[in-house]
């Protein structure tokens, strides 16, 4: 669940029009796996269209996402402190 904190994060930075008024900023969410973004976007695109809130944002919610976000994951090895 350490991703929801980067929900909240990403959902105020697009909500609030920062992606409206600089269309060439890029945010980098990095080390909170990545499996959540596809579900989190299509669930943002729908909410956006059932409550009509698009008055607030002039694009679909996915789509400052992927004009405006990358996201970067690394998988590090998992090394023992007792190998020898």
């Amino acid at each position: 669940m350490i991703h929801l904190g980067m929900v909240v994060t990403i959902s105020d930075l697009i909500m609030s029009g920062v992606c409206d008024r600089f269309p060439a900023i890029k945010f980098v969410p990095a080390e909170f796996e990545t499996s959540w973004i596809g579900s989190f976007l299509k669930r943002m695109d729908w909410r956006q269209f059932r409550r009509e809130d698009r008055s607030l944002i002039k694009m679909r919610f996915s789509d400052y996402w992927h004009r405006n976000f990358w996201a970067t994951f690394e998988d590090d090895e998992i090394v023992s402190a007792h190998a020898t």
